[in-house]
């Protein structure tokens, strides 16, 4: 397990090599065990029993690992390929939602018990590049962004509620739940610097530009902070999570997907990218 310490304005310490942040505090990043052998499409936390799920391409299963000790505890299989993972927000269904791209098919995993229930609903009218849940579960939605549009389903059946094309939409990637505004959903491009904000309550949208290309972002649930954090290779950016004003660079490892421990004291983020999982601890 790797692990990398910052001491000025140097980080030192994973393998040899050294990074660079611009940051006064101190971060220490830390690798998961065991480090996946391939990409990692997506991944989910769940705060609540402490685990952390994750696609690992090219396995056919899901990776669930803890975010106590770090190490993998599960591998969930009956899956072909690339894969979208998120929480379902209603506590009742108690369920991590996947979306298996190759089957075209959204598949539940039991978030106690780590069983992959029986249910499959397959996706044929749209395009998926990831999904998100609205956090407002009496809208009971789900938003799908994919080629030129956003499609609302139904979060009990999965159906299509609403589509919203436009020609300005393009290689439309991951979306995630914006932490400091539960009626956004963040719709990030693949490397490019367009971010589409999305409000949940009426589905309109708007588009922001950031300073660095992006394939994932995540904001910090310690609310008062208003940072979010962002990844793209080997770019990692902070902004403010009001209004996606651009704060400083940072250098975490070559990463895709970010998210936030939604545990606000541990100050935590998980990336991943090729090859690579880590913890990176904020100072």
């Amino acid at each position: 397990m790797g692990t990398m310490y910052k001491t000025g304005g140097q980080l030192l310490g994973i393998n040899g090599s050294i990074f660079k942040f611009n940051t006064s505090n101190a971060t220490i990043v830390k690798m998961l065990n065991p480090q996946p052998t391939g990409a990692v499409d997506d991944m989910c936390i769940d705060g609540t029993n402490n685990t952390l799920f994750v696609s690992a391409r090219g396995t056919g299963e899901v990776w669930v690992y803890s975010t106590i000790t770090l190490t993998r505890i599960a591998t969930i299989p009956g899956f072909s390929g690339i894969l979208f993972l998120r929480i379902d927000p209603n506590t009742a269904n108690n369920r991590i939602t996947v979306y298996d791209f190759y089957n075209g098919q959204f598949k539940l995993i039991d978030r106690t018990t780590l069983a992959l229930n029986n249910i499959r609903v397959t996706a044929n009218s749209y395009f998926i590049s990831s999904f998100e849940y609205d956090q407002n579960i009496g809208r009971n939605q789900i938003i799908v962004p994919g080629g030129n549009t956003l499609t609302i389903l139904n979060a009990t059946t999965f159906e299509v509620i609403q589509q919203i094309t436009d020609p300005l939409f393009s290689n439309l990637g991951k979306a995630r739940s914006n932490a400091y505004n539960p009626n956004e959903v963040l719709i990030f491009t693949n490397g490019g610097t367009q971010l589409i904000v999305v409000n949940m309550g009426n589905t309109t949208y708007l588009f922001k530009t950031l300073s660095n290309a992006a394939t994932d972002g995540t904001a910090d649930p310690n609310l008062p902070n208003n940072k979010m954090y962002t990844v793209f290779s080997g770019i990692s950016a902070v902004y403010t999570a009001s209004d996606f004003g651009f704060i400083q660079t940072l250098s975490f490892p070559a990463s895709y997907n970010l998210v936030a421990d939604p545990t606000t004291a541990n100050h935590r983020l998980f990336g991943a990218g090729n090859g690579v999982l880590y913890a990176a601890t904020l100072g």
